[in-house]
This record gives structure tokens, sequence and C-alpha cells, in this order.
């Protein structure tokens, strides 16, 4: 009978073997998709202290140079990425150019991220006309109250010729007033009136700001182990891309709006009401002041101060209404806010150029859909006309068409 016991050290060895070789093409592998996140830009570098001297400013920024996927309630995602200063734009100031300079400032309809960087707006303005040099500072969920900031507080180093306030008239003007309207103060810097006298327009305002976190400093204040997770997360691509995936998993996106069947109405939706309880006048002086002091800054770097009203859906698109609306048409008006911003601009020698009534009338005429139902901001047809139409107010005598939009 043979011995088996040099049989079984044979099998050992190679078992000991395939478990060496098996670490080491585990570890190499993990090196490898290291070096590749870092290489492609996954894993995110400390912010700049021009980005932590901005968000002290105007508040919480993307963070420099992150990659996502926007979840789009519609049920699609879009790959999205800040700059390094944290903004949805590629570029972080005009170029050293003789090219017209034209500055956007607005909330998620002027960023225009549920669509592809090159369906954007902005984008296609650029390409309308290679002698416009288009910077886009705007940015989801902000107000008139961080975009005023933002022109008072982005370090650029070439002024604009041109700075352009994309006005959101479904939410902007409660956001500006979020405090008063609900009582619950925003994560953010915001003002409050500092008089008791609301006539008339400018009015004095306080500014409330905000606490600056920086992420990195979170180990060094948290106890084991979350110390050693959140110090991976910051330092580590493999356990970044690991979380994230865990995390995506584990929370499927959900709509960010109201669903268009809703009966109950929104806290921004008094704007429309014809009926207004006092709050509503403060908050508009509060959102007219800071219209004015982004005009009286625009004219002091020798720029011209244009405001564009983004088409709320509700009134862009019939289809979209809510129902609350059509059940209490008698007490709002989805155009009341509009009219009222336009007297305004009006009387301030403010140009104004309101994108609904264009919006209507090409939906009327093709039947195509401007808006995400889900999602209501632009899709890919209402991003091209957004474009066209403004690019007309912009150089009447331009060659665009709409019918690129078809």
């Amino acid at each position: 009978m043979l011995d088996s016991a040099p049989l079984m050290l044979v099998e050992r060895a190679n078992l000991r073997q395939k478990l060496l070789l098996s670490v080491i093409t585990i570890v190499v592998g993990i090196i490898a998709m290291e070096i590749t996140g870092r290489l492609t830009g996954f894993l995110p570098a400390p912010p700049s202290a021009e980005y932590v001297a901005l968000s002290k400013e105007v508040g919480p920024l993307n963070k420099p140079l992150r990659r996502w996927y926007n979840e789009i309630p519609d049920g699609y995602t879009i790959w999205s990425q800040a700059n390094r200063m944290g903004y949805l734009d590629t570029p972080t100031d005009f170029p050293n150019t003789n090219q017209k300079k034209i500055l956007i400032l607005g909330d998620s309809y002027a960023v225009g991220c549920q669509v592809t960087i090159q369906y954007r707006w902005a984008t296609q303005l650029s390409q309308f006309h290679q002698d416009w040099a288009i910077l886009n500072l705007a940015n989801p969920n902000w107000a008139t109250d961080q975009e005023c900031l933002t022109l008072l507080h982005y370090p650029l180093r070439y002024q604009p010729d041109t700075v352009l306030l994309c006005f959101n008239p479904g939410n902007d003007v409660s956001d500006n007033a979020r405090l008063l309207l609900t009582g619950v103060a925003p994560n953010r810097p915001y003002f409050v009136p500092a008089t008791n006298n609301f006539d008339q327009a400018p009015i004095p305002l306080k500014k409330i700001g905000w606490r600056y976190t920086d992420e990195y400093d979170y180990p060094s204040e948290r106890r084991f182990p979350d110390n050693t997770r959140i110090w991976l997360y910051l330092h580590s691509a493999v356990y970044r891309a690991a979380g994230d995936c865990v995390r995506a998993l584990r929370q499927p996106a959900t709509p960010a709006h109201q669903a268009v069947g809703s009966s109950e109405p929104h806290t921004e939706w008094g704007v429309f009401a014809l009926s207004q309880k006092p709050e509503w006048n403060v908050a508009w002086k509060i959102t007219e002041t800071l219209i004015l002091k982004m005009k009286t800054e625009s004219e002091a770097r020798g720029a011209i101060f244009k405001i564009i009203v983004i088409p709320y859906y509700g009134a862009a698109d019939p289809k979209l209404t809510p129902e609350f609306f059509k059940t209490n048409s008698a007490d709002y008006d989805l155009m009341k806010p509009n009219r009222h911003l336009a007297d305004f601009a009006q009387k301030n020698d403010i140009a104004l150029f309101d994108l609904t009534p264009g919006f209507l009338e090409y939906q009327k005429a093709t039947g195509a859909s401007l808006f995400l139902r889900k999602d209501k901001h632009f899709t890919v047809t209402g991003n091209c006309v957004a474009a066209v139409l403004i690019n007309h107010w912009l150089d009447p005598s331009t060659q665009v068409s709409l019918d690129r939009c078809h």
C-alpha cells in the first residue's frame, strides 16, 4: 500500500500556492482599481482655498470634481460632474479672449442637469455663437439670495459683459423667504428684513450666515469605527466606489416633486394666490431688493443685467397643471408672479424675457413634451426651445430656427 503522506503534503503545498496567488491577485487588483480611480478623478481632491472661501459666503456647493449619477424620477440616470469650484459647468472662469462674456445665474432649470451636457440650453447657446463665451454659475435648489451672493463673491478673473438671472416664479420668491413663510430656517446663507417698512424696494436686509464644514475634518471629530470609515471614504477610491454601489442598491430613486394629480398645495404655491397673506409682500420685497443689488453690482462691473423668466410647468403645459389649481382656478393665477416681475423690471429699467408664451405656443403647435412628466424640468426638446428663444432675444438677427427642435 502506497504511503499517502507525501501526496497530502503536495496537495497542501498546492493549496497554499493557490491561496497565496489568490491573495496577490486580489491585492494587485485593488491597487490597480485604486490607481485607476485616482487617475480618472473618481476620488476628488481636497477643496481649494478659493472653493472654501466661496462656500462660506454662498452656502453648500457640490464637492470639487465630484462625479455621480443623477437619478431622474422619470426612470433614467444622467452622469453629472462638478468642476473644481463645485458648479455643473466645465469652465470655472471666462477665457481671456475678445468673445462676448455671458454669465448665467439660476437654479436647476438654468443648469439643465436632467439631460446630458451637450443638450443643455446654455451649451446650445454657446454652439449657436462661437463669438460668445458662456459661464454657467447656476446651481440646483438655489434661489435669488444665493445667486446674488454668487455674483458678489465668485472669484472671476475676467468680468462679464452680460449677466443673465434665470428667475423661477414657481419657487424663487418663497425660497427667498423660507423662514418667514415656513418657520424653518434654510441650511444656507439667507436674508431677512432689517426694517418694518415694506412699502417699496429696496429695503435694508440682514444676512444670516451659515457654518461651513469641511468633510476632511470629520475623521478627527469622530470615534472609531466611524472615523475609519470616513477616512477611507475620503482617501480610497475603491472603498468609495463600493460604498456608492451599496447605497445605490439600498436607495432607489424617488420623485422629488409632487405628482401631477395631487390635490395638496405646496407652500410655494402661495405666490400664485390672488389673495395673499402679508408675508408674501415681504417675500417679494426681499426678492426685489436682491435683484436690484444684482443689477447694481453688474453695472458696476460694466455688464448689462437681464432677467430670463423660467416657465412654470403648470402654466406652460396645461397637461401638467396640478389638479389643485384646476379645482381652485377662481383663487389662483399661474401667471401672476410673471406679471409682477415684469412690472417691477419695467419700473427699474431691467430687460426681461419670459419664456412662458414661447413654450405655450411651441407646445400647442407641435404637441411636444417640453417638461419631464415627473421631474418637471426641461426635456431635451424643452432645452432646445429655451436655447432658440433666448438666442433670438439676445440676438434678433440670428438665423437659428425652432425647426431644429422638432
